[in-house]
């Protein structure tokens, strides 16, 4: 009984935590969005995501697993060219 009270607390409590967040990436694009022009945001994005490719491995490297490397590399792009769509949905670019 009692470790279902704890596991409910948990989950409630990362449920609530996942809800501020989304509520925090909403306000933050609307302020970006009132602050920057379009062409600004774009301008940053693009210089974030050559950024990050450049660093790409790495972010590889950094992982610590068993599985090779150009494997981890190809996750590590699949995940940051995921980012950047989400990022320009967000952005409606």
């Amino acid at each position: 009984m009692k470790v279902t009270i704890v596991v409910s607390a948990a989950l409630l409590m990362i449920s609530a935590n996942v809800s501020a967040s989304d509520a925090i990436t909403q306000l933050s694009v609307a302020s970006i969005k009132q602050t920057l022009s379009q062409e600004q945001i774009e301008s940053k994005l693009n210089s974030w995501y050559q950024n990050e490719l450049m660093n790409i491995d790495a972010t590889a490297s950094s992982v610590n697993d068993r599985v090779p490397l150009i494997v981890r590399k190809r996750q590590a792009r699949e995940s940051l060219e995921q980012q950047y769509a989400n990022l320009k949905t967000k952005f409606e670019l």
